[in-house]
């Protein structure tokens, strides 16, 4: 086991963050942060990130 995945990293929605995810880096606003998931706001969409992927270090979070 990796460790806690409904880790929480007490984001506030309109938070900024950039996202790194297999040498794509995009800028997102974060909606609300739910125990296993991030809901992100991309632009004319929404979008999802798992905390189990933030973990295994798959995508990177950084503040803006």
């Amino acid at each position: 086991m990796l460790g806690q995945v409904n880790a929480c990293y007490f984001l506030k929605p309109g938070d900024r963050l950039m996202v790194i995810r297999a040498k794509r880096k995009r800028k997102v606003t974060v909606v609300k942060e739910y125990p296993y998931h991030i809901l992100v706001d991309v632009g004319m969409y929404k979008e999802s990130i798992n905390k189990i992927d933030v973990l295994t270090e798959d995508v990177r979070l950084i503040h803006q």
